[in-house]
């Protein structure tokens, strides 16, 4: 009777798992464009940042910015020892806004920064 019991909760579990709408996964190329040393204290990022897929206009612009801005700091921490800080030690160097991407140049400056990338 227990058996029976779990195999209808069970049936009616994976049901209702069925009955929803599929997850429509949205294919983008990867954030990082490109990473390289300018010199021995300049190291340059350049990559994507991609909107909110609800925003419109100036909005979807901003949106798109502040993302790309976030994918440089989270590059910047990948790459470095903790004594580099993105939000002090970094710049925007150029920043171009298109609909539905935004593209960043993002320059961190550091005395001696080479030694502080992380192996």
């Amino acid at each position: 009777m227990l058996k029976k019991i779990f195999f209808i909760m069970l049936s009616l579990s994976i049901l209702s798992c069925s009955a929803q709408e599929p997850i429509l996964l949205q294919s983008k190329p990867p954030a990082l464009i490109s990473a390289d040393f300018i010199s021995n204290d300049e190291y340059r990022i350049v990559c994507y940042g991609y909107p909110k897929p609800d925003l419109t206009g100036v909005a979807r612009r901003a949106s798109a910015e502040r993302a790309a801005k976030m994918n440089a700091h989270y590059f910047v921490r990948q790459r470095f020892d903790s004594s580099v800080n993105p939000g002090t030690d970094g710049t925007v160097k150029k920043i171009t806004s298109h609909e539905d991407y935004a593209i960043i140049h993002y320059i961190v400056k550091k005395k001696n920064l080479k030694a502080k990338l992380l192996k």
